[in-house]
This record gives structure tokens, sequence and C-alpha cells, in this order.
């Protein structure tokens, strides 16, 4: 729980810590055989198996070679709820190349984190379809406040890129 009195104003907010979820490991798939640096790109794949039991958010923080890749990754189990992962972290930016060092930071999230990232998310896509920027959801209460109050399980995977 957070309760916070600030300028004779009071914002509360309580989230719920999800169950943690293994993440076995990292794999690697080509995702163009000639890319900008002229060699195979590819994107990462995080192995883990969703539990059936629940419903489960993720996010996402991917480094490359110590560069924090600033692309919002989450994930719920909407569609493979109880099966093992095939969702790549898709950004053909990242520019991933064999022998390159990818460390993944796994979070188990609430449904409210996932939906204010997922709407973030929205909002820095390019492109004719991206969204009207707007606030996004978030579960701090008692008067505007931007951000997001959250606990979330946390594990890590370093792997070079074959």
């Amino acid at each position: 729980n957070l309760n916070v009195i600030a300028e004779g104003k009071n914002f509360y907010a309580s989230t719920t810590m999800p169950q943690v979820v293994v993440l076995d490991s990292l794999s690697f798939e080509i995702f163009t055989n000639k890319g900008n640096s002229g060699e195979k790109e590819f994107l990462t794949l995080p192995v883990f198996t969703d539990p059936p039991a629940s419903v489960n958010s993720y996010q996402f923080l991917q480094t490359v070679n110590g560069k924090l890749d600033k692309t919002i990754f989450v994930l719920n189990d909407n569609t493979f709820n109880g099966l093992t992962n095939d969702q790549l972290l898709f950004n053909p930016d990242a520019e991933i190349n064999s022998g390159d060092t990818v460390s993944v930071e796994f979070r188990g999230i609430g449904k409210t984190v996932y939906d204010y990232f997922y709407t973030l998310a929205q909002f820095t896509t390019d492109g004719p379809y991206s969204t009207t920027p707007t606030n996004p959801p978030n579960n701090i209460t008692g008067g505007f406040a931007l951000g997001i109050f959250s606990a979330y399980t946390v594990q890590h995977k370093i792997e070079v890129v074959p």
C-alpha cells in the first residue's frame, strides 16, 4: 500500500505482487539475413511456461551489449495461457548480431501495471496507425497523479548470441 500526503492532498494506491513465473532461458531467432551491419540480425525469445491457473502479465527489459533497449515490451497470457511463450521481443532497431551479449530482466506484473505500460507502448509507435497520446491508466487515486505503483517479481538471464 502507498499513502502520500502532499500539499494538502492524499494519494493512495494498492497493489499485489503476482506469483513467480520462472524464466527458463533466452533463445534467438533470425530476424533478417542482412541487417544494417551487413550481418544476420536476431530477435530475443524469452523462454518460460505460463501457469494455466491464473491470468498473468509480463514486462521485459532488454539490454544489448550493455545498452538498454528503450522499447516497452509487455505481454499478457491471453493467447498462450498455460503454454510456453513464443512471443519474440520485437525491435528491428536493436540490431542484435552474433556474438552480442543480451540481458533480459523478466518481470511478473499485475494487470494494472500491464495496462499502464501497454498504453505507453501504443504512444511510442510511429506511422499512420499510432495512438493519440493521452494519460495512461494508473492505480493512484486521490487527485491528479501520473505514474504507477507496483510490486513485481524479477529474474535475469544473460546470453551471448550464437
